[in-house]
């Protein structure tokens, strides 16, 4: 038993713990209960001096249930019901006044209203209902004609969920006494926000003009479109019909821009969308940095620039002589033309920013992959040079963009730069020894051509020497013979001259050393005797000399001994004179 207020002498659960019917259940294992309870006899509508019947138990009971079968299977006494069995199904056991109860109750939806529109995944209703005969015995709640939520007598108020959608929740009114009245309304649940989608301007879209479309496409399956807010950056907020689809802005400044979107169902929903893009009036700068104007010596031409937007580039363009361009990324700072042929050619370049704008820079070049041609006319390899002025003269010539200038060099001395048009250069001072002249010619594209010559320089004459005859020497032959000593330090000996008394020379190769003279008379006579080296320079020896053939001569060929001999000879002849006259003398006889 649960104590009540009313007697606190009846037993309570102690008490009644082991009696049949008071324990645990053989099927939930839970104890019965019993509760103490008081009933105003004005809610039976009964009173004084009339007999009540009672009836405790279980809504399944009283009867049978089968635990074994699934699902469990049970019926009921008197009547089987899918609930609580009406009071009236036990007949005699409700008494009152005798008089039957046959008026329903009343019963009225509060809350929401019909046709309302619900924002969140939840109905909340509320109800008033009264009965004036047995009273209110229970509730049945149902959500578009579902099964049926039971509820309690005093309950006025449940929380549904619902999904989106149209619903309609119907709440029914049960007495004591079995009659029923139903109550409905109808909402519209919409918990999901409008679809909303920006179709234009795309993303980033930089534009070249100050008039710029906007365009949405939106629903909401559920409510339906209310209405739409636009703005454009910090704007004034512009309120659209749920019909619009587009809306055009003009007179935009340069510069970004954000167009924001609201779109409002008619439950109070929003989804919002933004799009950025950007007006770009001004077109964009591009200048070619290289190659400059005039001529470039090959066929593969770098191309450099510069080239900027407010809101960037979109692409570079390049092109040859007005041909299709070649298409470069935004970034694209060089690129190299290759296979350009010898001659003039136009270079054009153009950016183009995002907006479409575009500026171009170009250059006139004249491409000259061919070097100039030149040759030295003197002097050539090998060339001696007798004077310490060495002159180099040449020819030259280039067919497309022509002769610059020229650098001339003597050894590896620093080059000395004449104009085009020149022909001939003199080094000065250049010292005895081989050189090498250098010639290296320019053209207008850079190209080079170098020739060169290898020569010698020799300023000094040579050395010559007479051995023999010596000054002044008696010479007893009228065949003598001249010797003598040469050399020359830097190009050498080329010849030798000899000359007797200033007559005609006698040339020899360059290595005599000697010369027979011949036919010389008696007397005195000069050689001369020259050295002549490859440069031209000679030296001269002279020297003077007596021939003396005769016999008697001490300086002759003979020399004393045959001035001795005659002498001799003469004493003999005279020895022999003067003995033949004596011999006479002895033999002439006496007179």
């Amino acid at each position: 038993m649960q104590d009540a207020p009313y007697n606190q002498s009846l037993p309570n659960h102690a008490g009644l713990a082991s009696a049949w019917g008071f324990g645990a259940s053989p099927s939930l294992g839970a104890n019965h209960r019993m509760y103490e309870f008081a009933i105003p006899l004005a809610l039976l509508n009964s009173g004084p001096n009339q007999t009540l019947g009672f009836f405790g138990g279980s809504q399944q009971s009283p009867g049978v249930v089968d635990i074994a079968s699934v699902p469990v299977r049970y019926s009921l006494w008197p009547v089987y019901a899918s609930g609580p069995i009406p009071l009236s199904a036990y007949g005699d056991l409700i008494l009152s006044s005798g008089i039957a109860d046959t008026t329903p109750p009343t019963i009225a939806i509060n809350s929401p209203a019909p046709g309302e529109l619900i924002r969140v995944g939840s109905i909340i209703l509320n109800w008033s209902a009264s009965d004036a005969g047995t009273g209110l015995d229970h509730f049945d709640l149902r959500l578009d004609g579902g099964a049926p939520i039971r509820l309690n007598a005093d309950v006025t108020g449940y929380t549904l969920s619902a999904s989106d959608g149209v619903h309609t929740v119907e709440v029914t009114a049960y007495d004591g006494a079995g009659n029923s009245a139903p109550a409905s309304v109808s909402v519209t649940v919409d918990t999901t926000p409008p679809v909303l989608l920006i179709t234009a301007p795309i993303a980033g879209t930089v534009f070249a003009t100050t008039t710029v479309a906007v365009a949405w496409s939106a629903s909401d399956a559920t409510s339906g479109l209310d209405h739409f807010n636009l703005t454009v950056d910090s704007g004034p907020v512009i309120v659209l019909s749920p019909t619009e689809v587009n809306r055009v802005f003009t007179n935009l400044s340069e510069g970004s821009h954000l167009v924001t979107l609201v779109a409002f169902d008619l439950a109070g929903h929003a989804t919002t969308a933004t799009r950025s893009f950007a007006v770009d009036t001004t077109a964009p700068t591009i200048t070619l940095s290289a190659p400059v104007a005039g001529y470039v010596s090959t066929g593969s031409v770098l191309v450099t620039w510069t080239a900027s937007d407010n809101h960037g580039l979109a692409r570079i363009e390049i092109s040859l002589d007005g041909g299709a361009p070649v298409t470069l990324g935004a970034t694209a700072t060089s690129t190299t033309l290759t296979g350009v042929s010898d001659g003039p050619h136009t270079i054009r370049v153009r950016a183009v920013d995002l907006a479409g704008l575009s500026a171009a820079d170009l250059v006139t070049v004249t491409v000259d992959a061919t070097g100039p041609t030149a040759s030295l006319t003197a002097p050539t390899s090998g060339h001696l040079f007798g004077t310490n002025s060495v002159q180099m003269t040449w020819t030259a010539s280039d067919a497309t963009s022509g002769v610059d200038h020229f650098e001339v060099r003597l050894d590896s001395e620093t080059p000395v730069s004449v104009p085009a048009g020149t022909t001939t250069y003199t080094f000065t001072g250049v010292s005895d020894g081989s050189h090498t002249v250098a010639l290296k010619a320019f053209d207008r594209a850079g190209n080079t051509i170098l020739v060169s010559a290898a020569v010698s320089v020799d300023t000094t004459a040579p050395t010559v020497s007479i051995v023999s005859p010596g000054s002044d020497m008696i010479v007893s032959s009228s065949a003598p013979t001249v010797s003598w000593t040469a050399s020359d330090a830097t190009s050498g000996i080329d010849h030798i001259e000899v000359r007797v008394d200033g007559g005609t020379a006698k040339t020899l190769a360059a290595g005599a050393t000697s010369s027979a003279l011949s036919g010389l008379s008696d007397g005195t006579h000069t050689v001369n005797v020259t050295a002549v080296d490859k440069a031209g320079h000679s030296t001269s020896k002279t020297v003077s000399f007596r021939v003396d053939t005769s016999f008697v001569s001490p300086a002759g060929p003979y020399g004393i001994a045959g001035l001795t001999s005659i002498i001799l000879l003469i004493v003999v002849v005279l020895a022999a004179a003067l003995l033949i006259v004596r011999r006479r003398r002895r033999a002439r006889p006496p007179t």
